[in-house]
């Protein structure tokens, strides 16, 4: 069977859940290759074949059984390239991309076959192309790891301003006991971002890393005791970051911004805020805590974790796939 990627940006050191997808099916046999328009990082190697020329070369050369799509704002456009071809489409919708007006016009395209969308979101589209499909972390990379700096706060993401990094430091500047630690990945905005905060914010108060690799990300979200998530509602949805499921996975103990979608994605394992003043107030509480406090937080985390396993998820995706390729 044979699958191509149409990403807009591939490869890029943040969404790991793109590259977590493409490692799980590369493993269930799949041949997988990549369409996207833009290398956002070209002494990075990539998982696999990728094509950088038109969509429609790529579909000649490689004739894919399926086309699978992330972001929804990117689908429509592949979609209404893809009409000639005839193939059946699949897309995995996030957060910054979602939106009601968005996925009915997707469902709306014959080409379109299956929407998998977050499951918080999926209650605002009732389709019967639209499933619901949480985030899949790469089980291969993280996995528990019981001995964590317990003084380390850590933050990874995109360098974006929707990332709300600023209360990350208004955090730290109220947790004298504890190192902070913010990594950021390449995407447009991340040198402006990152040379913004360094400027504004000494290295006394957190320590900032521009271009953080996979593999340095994922030895800092194993290493880490606490990972603090930011967020500006504002933005957008909040969906189920990836991050935040990584560190779950590494048993970390996990501080995020309240809501009801925060919530329902780390349920009991998370601990939740609405102010900078509450996620110090509870960071600086951690410093109290007991052997036993500390062993039950982190199989909280772990379990809580478990459910975005690759190989808990993915395999609905997989599955698909191969119904859609007989059928052709």
């Amino acid at each position: 069977m044979k699958v191509l990627y149409a990403l807009s940006k591939y490869p890029q050191l943040s969404e790991t859940y793109v590259t977590a997808e493409i490692a799980f099916m590369l493993r269930a046999g799949v041949d997988v290759r990549v369409w996207s328009p833009f290398i956002r990082l070209p002494d990075v190697r990539p998982q696999t074949i990728c094509y950088a020329d038109t969509l429609a070369h790529a579909m000649q050369a490689f004739r894919p059984d399926v086309v699978h799509v992330h972001h929804l704002n990117v689908a429509h456009g592949v979609c209404k390239q893809l009409e000639a071809f005839k193939v059946p489409i699949t897309i995995r919708g996030h957060s910054f991309d979602f939106s009601v007006e968005a996925v009915h016009k997707l469902v709306a395209l014959s080409s379109v076959e299956k929407v998998y969308l977050f499951p918080h979101f999926t209650r605002q589209v009732i389709h019967h192309k639209v499933f619901a499909l949480p985030v899949a972390v790469d089980s291969t990379k993280y996995k528990p790891e019981p001995n964590k700096d317990r003084s380390m706060v850590l933050r990874l993401g995109a360098g974006l301003d929707t990332k709300n990094l600023e209360d990350f430091f208004a955090v730290a500047r109220l947790c004298a006991g504890f190192k902070f630690i913010v990594g950021l990945a390449s995407c447009d905005d991340t040198s402006r971002v990152a040379h913004a905060l360094m400027a504004k914010h000494p290295k006394t108060i957190a320590t900032v890393f521009k271009d953080v690799s996979w593999e340095a990300a994922e030895r800092l979200t194993k290493q880490t005791g606490i990972f603090l998530h930011t967020y500006d509602p504002k933005s957008h949805p909040f969906g189920m970051p990836i991050s935040i499921a990584e560190a779950l996975t590494a048993g970390a103990t996990v501080l995020i911004r309240d809501s009801m979608a925060a919530r329902e994605f780390a349920g009991d394992a998370g601990l939740y805020y609405n102010t900078p003043e509450e996620a110090a107030e509870t960071i600086n509480l951690t410093l109290a805590w007991t052997s036993e406090i500390r062993k039950r937080q982190f199989d909280r985390s772990v379990q809580q974790g478990a459910l975005y396993a690759d190989h808990a998820v993915l395999p609905r995706i997989l599955h698909d796939w191969q119904a859609l390729a007989q059928r052709r």
